[in-house]
């Protein structure tokens, strides 16, 4: 017969599954036996997974990595408002804490990492250029961060 059957978050490829008394009668000795499921998961098209940890890659623009930015990020429970600091580079990873997936040994919950992408246009147009250099130029404080994006100009 059909039953229903809970996945806990976090099942991997070969996670088995016991189902108690639900096989043939007799099997394993017992009065009614037991079925076991097995997984095969199927990689998520966004997330990649190491170990109780989640990966995700993030394309920003070079204008979001020379000022910084907040974006919504998606994760497995919820979109998350991430803060993105001015200066930020290409493979800058960034931690969400907490929002993995749940350990199934431990009962703990995973972190996310967000590494950025930086996408730096084939070639900057003149308004663009004219922005970055006027930054570059202005009397603000800048931070070691900040100069790191100089070499895109």
């Amino acid at each position: 017969k059909d039953i229903e059957v809970s996945i806990p978050a976090g099942v991997d490829t070969g996670n088995q599954l016991r189902i108690k008394g639900k096989g043939e009668a007799g099997a394993n000795g017992g009065p009614n036996g037991d079925i076991y499921l097995e997984f095969r998961v199927k990689k998520h098209p966004i997330f990649a997974r190491e170990g109780n940890d989640i990966y995700l890659s993030m394309p920003i623009t070079i204008t979001d990595a020379a000022l910084g930015c907040k974006k919504d990020v998606p994760t497995l429970e919820s979109p998350v408002k991430l803060s993105i600091p001015a200066g930020s580079q290409s493979g800058d990873i960034l931690r969400l804490k907490g929002k993995g997936i749940e350990d199934v040994n431990y009962k703990r919950r995973g972190d996310m990492y967000v590494t950025l992408n930086v996408v730096i246009p084939r070639k900057i147009d003149r308004k663009q250029k004219k922005f970055f250099e006027s930054l570059a130029d202005s009397g603000i404080d800048k931070d070691r961060e900040f100069n790191n994006i100089k070499k895109y100009l």
